[in-house]
């Protein structure tokens, strides 16, 4: 029934909400204090992209499922091409086109 009326599925919405408001943050876009989170990979690799967060690593599920730690591993997985947006609506226009896991 989802699927014919043309509805995402909960998790999905939630995803790309979380990623809207993490490229928010990213580019300064609202107020929060990203650089407690947000901390770039040094390393150049060719299997990211160029605005790649290094991973929050944690044994608790409270946290590992908390904004941070499950929004950059999401992030980390976008396609350059939607990853480096250089504005919002392009941005969102792309992750409506890309599958979320």
């Amino acid at each position: 029934m989802i699927s014919q009326l043309g509805w995402e599925m909960l998790q999905v919405k939630g995803a790309k909400t979380r990623l809207v408001l993490l490229y928010n943050a990213i580019h300064q876009l609202i107020a929060v204090e990203r650089h407690l989170y947000l901390i770039p990979v040094t390393l150049p690799t060719c299997q990211f992209h160029s605005q790649t967060f290094r991973q929050i690593s944690t044994r608790m599920n409270y946290h590992n499922y908390s904004f941070y730690p499950r929004t950059i591993q999401q992030w980390i997985s976008l396609p350059a091409s939607i990853a480096e947006a250089l504005s919002i609506e392009e941005y969102k226009a792309g992750l409506s086109t890309h599958a979320i896991p």
